[in-house]
């Protein structure tokens, strides 16, 4: 059995989008202007927390004993947890910077069709269907006297659908990497049990409430999306 087209057109329908008009604009500010700065800080806080790893042997030396005393320096009580999180979250947003990179490239709009391809957009005042224009899938239409071929109605919609796909990724990539800094962040103020004093806990907690209330911000996204892709799904015959 054939799949059946996706360019599928309403009548007197011109473009065929897929998704908010600005859906890719905001997942592009994402990519490219939050997703560096935050993986700039995670590697930051990594390279700061690295000196704090493991322990720390002090020679003393008094009256000819020797004495070696083991001491921590260790800010967190369990930092190696949380700079596997900080570099995880800066690995996953490198990654959402380059797919929005990608997306950017297939995030064409009609307007840039219009100014690089002028011969197929026509003013026709005899009505007539321009000749040469159609490819498969897609006829060219008139709008008032104006004529839009069918090549980049259908080269857009395809274009838009490669563009959705890098989106989602540039999106899943920034959320699960905001996740892992929030959530790096949390443990690295898990207070040592040398320093478990009430002001280490209130920073945890503070820690904590933030990671439940992103993860909580990126569930009820998904069930929003969710609920309308099934509003929009036509009901079984």
């Amino acid at each position: 059995m054939a799949d059946k087209p996706l360019f599928k057109p309403k009548p007197h329908q011109v473009w065929v989008g897929k998704g908010n008009l600005g859906y890719r604009r905001s997942i592009e500010s994402a990519g490219t202007v939050a997703a560096p700065l935050l993986a700039g800080f995670s590697f930051t806080l990594l390279v700061l927390l690295l000196p704090t790893l493991g322990q720390k042997n002090t020679t003393v030396e008094a009256s000819g004993n020797v004495r070696v005393i083991t001491e921590s320096q260790a800010f967190s009580a369990i930092p190696e947890v949380a700079a596997i999180l900080l570099l995880l979250a800066g690995l996953l947003l490198v990654g959402s910077v380059q797919a929005a990179i990608s997306m950017r490239f297939h995030a064409h709009t009609p307007g840039d069709y219009e100014e690089w391809y002028p011969q197929f957009f026509r003013e026709d005042d005899a009505g007539e269907k321009p000749p040469g224009w159609s490819c498969e899938g897609a006829d060219p239409m008139a709008v008032g006297t104006k004529w839009y071929g069918g090549w980049p109605r259908k080269r857009l919609f395809d274009q838009v659908v490669l563009a959705n796909r890098w989106a989602a990724w540039a999106r899943g990539l920034y959320h699960a990497g905001i996740m892992a800094l929030l959530l790096g962040l949390m443990f690295l103020v898990i207070p040592p049990e040398t320093d478990g004093n009430i002001g280490r806990w209130v920073l945890f907690a503070v820690a904590a409430a933030g990671a439940v209330a992103e993860a909580t911000w990126i569930s009820l996204l998904q069930f929003q999306e969710q609920m309308k892709k099934r509003a929009r799904r036509p009901a079984a015959s």
